[in-house]
Order: C-alpha cells, then structure tokens, then sequence
C-alpha cells in the first residue's frame, strides 16, 4: 500500500511542461506521423508547425546547423494537453496539471511511443521539467518578501513601481535551475496583485543517459524542482494563497 502524498489544496500551476531532447537517426516525416498514429486516440488534434531558421553571418558564410525544432503539434480534444515533436526535440505540456503522478506517467508513454516510432535512439541528450506557477495574493499591499523568501530593494525614486521582472540561474544536485520572478498581467477585475514563479530545472545539453533510465531521471527532476519552490515560498503563500495540504 503506497503512502498518501501531501500536495496544496490550490492549484497554482498555470503550465507545466517536460522537453527531452535525444540524438536520433530518423529524418523523416513519416516517423512522426507514425507517432502520431499512436498517440491520436489521446491527442488527436495535429498541426502542422513553420519553422524558420535565421542565419545572420557575412555573405556568402556557410550556416551553422540548425537547432533542433518541433515540426508538429498534437493536441487533446480540449487543447488542455500539448504534444510537440521534431528530430530529437519532443515536449509535453498541461495547462491544468493535474498532479505529477498522471503526468508523469503521460510523459513515459508519450517518449516511449516516440522513441519506438525514432528508433535507433542513441542517447537522450537533455531533460527539463518547466512549472509556471501562478499567485493572485491576497492582499492588495504587500510585499514580494511576504510572499517568498527574496528581498528585493531599491532608491527611494523607485516609489511607484508597476511591474517586475527578476530571472536566476542556480545549479543545483548536477542539473541547472532557472528561477523568474514577474508580475502578472491583471485585468480591471483584479483587485489584488498576480505575482509569476517560473521554475526551469534542466539538465543542460550534456546529459548522457539510456531511454530506460529516463524514469528515474524525471523523478529526481521533479524533487530538485520541488525543493526549490518549497525554499522560495513562505508561510504566508501557504497559508493564504495554498491553503494547506490534502493526501492523494
């Protein structure tokens, strides 16, 4: 019997998204609309992605190779669920997550059929987990150390500022975390301000691992990122924005 998890009672999570970048051998189209084939039944919305490559060099220089993109986007019935693959480029995002569990398990099945349908794969190259997590505060004054452990100060001619935008790079249990404070767009019926917490946790382009330790990978991703926003809130964000745990 598995031991009941602690998760927030308010879902804060606006998106969430896992790229996994590998180096493979198929080029062509039809490897994705194969993948396609085998994911439709959950994601049978396609589209058809342009992508431009822009080299910017003296005349006549030769370009650079062209980073891998994502050639077709696939899309659940409701477009709540996004898939999107190219040549070794393949994202999945929610934009109403609904727990780590189902997602992470979304996210094994979906590589699986892609790297079947990619094969050979020689290795994956990189792993992220990106969480863009939403607050609307509580209050209408109040500060951004209220609310996470940051202190932010500036002159006294800085009195009425209306927006922010404050980014970090951290490297943290061998992976690499990119950490974006902003404020949020808010409309004329938000009374109360809408801070972002944009929590990027990736292994940077070297990884070198299997497909079947991928699992495992994601896991400890998903920890790293996890401690790292439990240290940026507070207890004011828990109490009043979370409003405590429930078990699943």
């Amino acid at each position: 019997m598995s031991t009941p998890r602690k998760v927030y009672k308010t879902n804060y999570i606006a998106e969430a998204v896992c790229e996994i970048r590998c180096d493979v051998s198929a080029s062509d189209d039809i490897a994705l609309y194969e993948f396609y084939s085998a994911i439709k039944t959950r994601f049978p919305i396609r589209e058809k992605l342009q992508n431009v490559h822009i080299h910017y060099g003296k005349p006549g220089s030769a370009p650079p190779p062209a980073p891998a993109t994502a050639k077709m986007r696939f899309s659940s019935e409701d477009r709540l669920a996004l898939v999107q693959a190219g040549f070794g480029v393949l994202s999945i995002s929610y934009v109403q997550y609904p727990d780590w569990v189902p997602f992470s398990k979304e996210i094994e099945w979906v590589t699986q059929e892609y790297l079947n349908k990619m094969s050979p794969v020689k290795a994956i190259s990189r792993v992220g987990l990106r969480y863009i997590n939403k607050f609307r505060l509580a209050r209408s004054q109040a500060s951004l150390s209220d609310y996470f452990n940051i202190v932010m100060q500036f002159p006294g001619l800085f009195k009425k500022i209306t927006s922010f935008d404050l980014t970090t790079v951290n490297e943290l249990h061998e992976r690499f975390v990119n950490v974006k404070f902003a404020s949020g767009n808010q409309t004329k019926d938000d009374k109360n301000p809408i801070l972002i917490l944009d929590i990027d946790c990736h292994s940077g382009t070297g990884l070198d691992i299997r497909p079947s330790q991928l699992s495992e990978y994601l896991d400890d991703t998903h920890t790293c990122l996890k401690e790292v926003f439990e240290s940026l809130i507070t207890e004011t964000t828990r109490k009043d924005i979370l409003r405590g745990y429930v078990s699943k």
